[in-house]
């Protein structure tokens, strides 16, 4: 895990670091809990990418990790 949060860029690793206690998340959330914004895209990225998270839906709005 450690070898994988070293490859992302700064803000991925944050975002992944800071919302690891959501038992489920979506962008909004997550915007709102962290105070930043563009969670849909890290989201989006670490779907793709295939890193850590689930969808919950077919919308690809809610995700667990």
């Amino acid at each position: 895990m450690s070898e994988i949060l070293s490859q992302q860029p700064q803000n991925v690793s944050d975002f992944l670091l800071r919302s690891s206690c959501l038992l489920r998340l979506n962008a909004q959330l997550c915007d709102s809990m962290l105070n930043i914004q563009g969670s849909a895209k890290i989201l989006d990225h670490l779907y793709r990418a295939n890193l850590f998270i689930t969808p919950l839906d077919n919308e690809h709005s809610w995700y667990r990790y």
